[in-house]
C-alpha cells in the first residue's frame, strides 16, 4: 500500500499525458480545468482546506494532472530552445512540489500529507476547532508543526487560523495545550513542562 501511494505522482504525470494524447473532449476538459483551478486558487487564498486529509491529497494530485495535462503542450513548440526552457522550469517545478514525498520513500511518503488530530475544542459559540500534528521525518531533520483550524458552517471544510514549527529540540517533546476565550476568539496555549512556548489563535 505505501509503495503504490509513494509511486502516485508518476502514475498522475503518465495519466496526464495518456490524456493529452487522446485528447478527449478538449474545449469542454479545458473549461472544466480552468473551473476547478479557479476554485483551488480561491481555497488557498482564503486558507481552506477540507477535514480529511486525503482529500486534500487528492485535489493537490488533481491540480497536477491538470496542469501536465496542459504542460504536456510544449512539445508542441517548434523552437528548440524556448521548447528546452519550459521543459525544464516544468521538471523543476514538479521537482519542487513533490521532493518530500518522492525523497521519504514509499515507508515514510505519507508524512508528506497526514496530519494527526490531537485536540478539539469547542468554545462558547458553539464554533469547532480541530488542532493538527504534522511530522515530516522524510529528511534529514524531524520537522514538526502544529496547526490550528476553524471548522466552516460549510460541511467538511476548515479554515486555518495559524500554523507553529516547534523548535530544534521539541521533535519529541510532549506537550499540553491550554484552550480559553478572548474578544478576539479562541486562545491555544501550548504548553511544556508547564511553561507556555507559544500561543495560537484568533488575533494572536
Amino acid at each position: 500500500m505505501n509503495f503504490l501511494l509513494w509511486i502516485l505522482p508518476f502514475f498522475v504525470l503518465i495519466l496526464s499525458y495518456f490524456s493529452f494524447r487522446i485528447n478527449p473532449v478538449k474545449g469542454l476538459r479545458y473549461r472544466l480545468y480552468a473551473l476547478v483551478l479557479f476554485i483551488v486558487f480561491v481555497m488557498d487564498l482564503m486558507q481552506l482546506s477540507f477535514i480529511i486529509d486525503t482529500i486534500d491529497t487528492v485535489r493537490f494530485l488533481f491540480v497536477t494532472f491538470i496542469i501536465a495535462d496542459i504542460g504536456w503542450n510544449v512539445i508542441k513548440i517548434r523552437k528548440i530552445p524556448v521548447k528546452v526552457l519550459f521543459m525544464v522550469l516544468g521538471i523543476t517545478a514538479y521537482s519542487l512540489s513533490y521532493f518530500g514525498w518522492v525523497a521519504g520513500g514509499p515507508q515514510k511518503n505519507s508524512s508528506f500529507w497526514y496530519q494527526k488530530v490531537i485536540e478539539q475544542y469547542t468554545n462558547h459559540k458553539n464554533r469547532n476547532y480541530i488542532l493538527k500534528e504534522h511530522t515530516d521525518s522524510s529528511l534529514k531533520e524531524t520537522i514538526r508543526q502544529l496547526s490550528l483550524y476553524k471548522v466552516k458552517k460549510v460541511p467538511f471544510i476548515e479554515e486555518l487560523v495559524r500554523e507553529y514549527r516547534l523548535p530544534e529540540g521539541y521533535e519529541k517533546a510532549e506537550l499540553k495545550f491550554g484552550w480559553s476565550n478572548t474578544q478576539n476568539g479562541v486562545r491555544l496555549d501550548i504548553i511544556n513542562n508547564k511553561d507556555t512556548i507559544w500561543t495560537l489563535g484568533e488575533g494572536f
